[in-house]
C-alpha cells in the first residue's frame, strides 16, 4: 500500500503547492493487487479541485483496483478542516498542508519523502521550505505564489531611493526603512511612518 500511495504523490506532485503524505498503513504492496484499496486525499486548495478530480480519474484507470477520495478544505477553514480530521482519528493518507507552520503541527506523522524521484526534479532552494527542524523532508513543494508591491516613485526619488533598483523583497524593506521619518516629516517630505 505504501507503494500505491508514493505513486499517487508522484501523480500529485504535478499541481499542488505543499504535497505532504501522512500514511496509515505499510502493507506490503503485493497485499494490495487483489483488493481495493482507498487513498483518502486532503487538498487545501480549492481552486485546482478540477485538475485533481482530473488527476485522480487518470490514476484510477491506470489502477482498477485503488480508490482515491478527495476532501477539499479551503479559503480559511482548510487547517480546521484538517485538525478535525486528525483529531477525529481519521487522518487522510495524502495531505496538503496550508503553509510551514503545520509542518511542525504533523510533524510526527509525515514520511520521509527524501528518496522519491520528485524531489530530484525540484530545485534544492525551493526543497528546503519542506524540511523539518531536524532536517527531514516531509513535504516537496510544486507551485509558486507570486507577490508584489506598488510604490510611489516620487516617494522613494524624494528620499534619494532610485525604485528601479529594487529587485527583490529584502532590497524594498532596506528601501522603506530608509525612508522612515517622524510624524512632522510626512507632510513636508513626504517619507513614511509606520
Amino acid at each position: 500500500m505504501r507503494k500505491l500511495k508514493c505513486l499517487l504523490i508522484l501523480l500529485l506532485v504535478i499541481v499542488t503547492p505543499f504535497l505532504l503524505s501522512a500514511c496509515k498503513s505499510a502493507e506490503s504492496p503485493n497485499s494490495t493487487q487483489d483488493k481495493k484499496v482507498t487513498i483518502n486525499f486532503f487538498n487545501q486548495k480549492p481552486e485546482i479541485t478540477t485538475q485533481y478530480q482530473k488527476l485522480i480519474k487518470m490514476y484510477e484507470k491506470k489502477h482498477p483496483n485503488v480508490s482515491v477520495q478527495l476532501t477539499t478544505s479551503g479559503q480559511g477553514g482548510g487547517a480546521a478542516a484538517l485538525q478535525s480530521k486528525f483529531s477525529s482519528g481519521e487522518a487522510p493518507d495524502i495531505i496538503m498542508l496550508g503553509g510551514l507552520p503545520e509542518i511542525d503541527r504533523y510533524k510526527e506523522h509525515l514520511l520521509t519523502l527524501k528518496n522519491m524521484s520528485a524531489t530530484k526534479n525540484t530545485l534544492p532552494r525551493l526543497i528546503s521550505g519542506g524540511m523539518t527542524e531536524k532536517h527531514r523532508l516531509v513535504g516537496i513543494p510544486v507551485d509558486l505564489e507570486a507577490y508584489g508591491w506598488v510604490i510611489n516613485k516620487e516617494v522613494f526619488q524624494k528620499a534619494g531611493i532610485d525604485p528601479n533598483r529594487i529587485h527583490n523583497y529584502a532590497e524594498f524593506v532596506s528601501a522603506v526603512q530608509k525612508n522612515r521619518c517622524s510624524k512632522r516629516q510626512v507632510k513636508t517630505t513626504g517619507c513614511f511612518r509606520f
